[in-house]
């Protein structure tokens, strides 16, 4: 048998793996009935395809775009086994599920079966994921601000382009002292290049109209203060960050936004690192290697990380990206915590409608490279 293995990520950057995850098969049908081979007889065993979480840091378009491609390859007869640990990312022609906890088989077999064991085993239903694109937000409980803050990031008509695309057109848009935003859009929207801008970290920033915290972004000392207000992280950080450091290492970087601690931190400082990893439960963990934790408990490592300077803004790309559906609930509940503690302004990217926490305040959503929607986020009643 012929195997494609198409990881989104190498599976030796997560060296702990996810906390749990299902891994799901599908049969393929009579190779007989399906080959299409110009006369020639069917190969005896039709290869099979590997995909390794596929739909991590897809829009729903491009996702709905690869469940159709998935049922094609089906219905042509090849086997495919999908390992995924969000249930509304199961194909639909899938027949069986292998359920898999704690680096273990649990449990194998029909779907409908499997699905019923999900569900009471980790409290997750198929129904409780909405209809794509349906916006699912809390109210927000967590913080209420009265009046208008300072800004602290302002965008006046900034344009970026790369050729003769507009990767960005004509941006005017800012996020003000208190307030907590959503940023979405499908893949290749622009959120990537605005999230660079306001890090300093694209070479067209200085040429822009762009405020960080009241100041021109024409020079490298302001960007360099901009960042030291700053906190951040995403999946490409957790990818890449290097396993041999303790937990207590990796939150105090986030002290001199380094991947790595290169530098001697005070004791307050690493009281403070400390007392997060307390806050967040991790206490016992202080010491253990950064590669050795858990999938889940890295990523509230890394949050910790981005939390422990307070920053004035904090900005979360796809933090859920990677989590099951325990982890997901546990890390958004984080989220408003930090932002209750540090009296941060967020920026949280996520392209999943029920994957946003309470705290959210207001919507910014990019389409080629615009503005399709900015405003106070739409919230469903309690």
């Amino acid at each position: 048998m012929q195997i494609h293995r198409r990881p989104l990520l190498p599976w030796n950057a997560h060296p702990a793996g996810p906390d749990w995850e299902i891994a799901l098969f599908t049969h393929s049908v009579d190779a007989s009935h399906s080959w299409r081979g110009g006369g020639k007889a069917p190969p005896r065993h039709p290869p099979a395809d590997i995909l390794e979480d596929p739909f991590a840091g897809l829009d729903a378009a491009t996702r709905g775009l690869l469940h159709r491609v998935v049922a094609r390859v089906i219905r042509a007869g090849t086997p495919v086994l999908v390992a995924t640990n969000r249930a509304e990312e199961i194909p639909a022609a899938t027949t069986h599920l292998l359920v898999i906890d704690q680096h273990q088989i649990i449990a194998q077999g029909p779907k409908r079966d499997m699905l019923r064991l999900w569900q009471e085993r980790f409290g997750v239903s198929m129904a409780r994921f909405g209809k794509p694109g349906c916006c699912t937000l809390k109210p927000s409980l967590v913080r209420k601000k009265l009046g208008r803050g300072e800004p602290l990031v302002e965008f006046q008509n900034v344009s970026v382009k790369t050729g003769r695309k507009h990767i960005l057109h004509e941006v005017t848009w800012t996020l003000r002292d208190g307030e907590c935003w959503v940023l979405s859009g499908p893949n290749g929207a622009g959120k990537t290049t605005l999230l660079n801008l306001i890090q300093g970290d694209h070479p067209q920033v200085y040429a822009q109209n762009i405020r960080l915290l009241g100041r021109h972004t024409d020079s490298t000392r302001t960007l360099w203060q901009m960042r030291q207000r700053l906190g951040w992280m995403s999946p490409e950080l957790h990818q890449h960050y290097p396993d041999e450091w303790k937990a207590i290492d990796v939150v105090c970087s986030g002290f001199f936004n380094t991947v790595g601690l290169y530098e001697a931190c005070s004791r307050p400082q690493r009281k403070a690192a400390r007392q997060w990893l307390l806050d967040l439960g991790l206490a016992v963990h202080a010491n253990e290697l950064f590669g050795e934790l858990a999938f889940g408990q890295q990523r509230l490592v890394l949050l910790a990380r981005a939390a422990v300077k307070h920053p004035r803004l904090l900005i979360l790309d796809e933090p859920c990206q990677g989590l099951d559906a325990t982890q997901r609930r546990t890390l958004l509940a984080v989220v408003d915590r930090v932002v209750v503690q540090t009296g941060a302004s967020l920026i949280f990217v996520t392209h999943h409608a029920d994957e946003s926490p309470r705290c959210i305040t207001h919507l910014l959503q990019l389409a080629d490279g615009r503005i399709r929607e900015a405003g106070p986020a739409i919230r469903d009643q309690p």
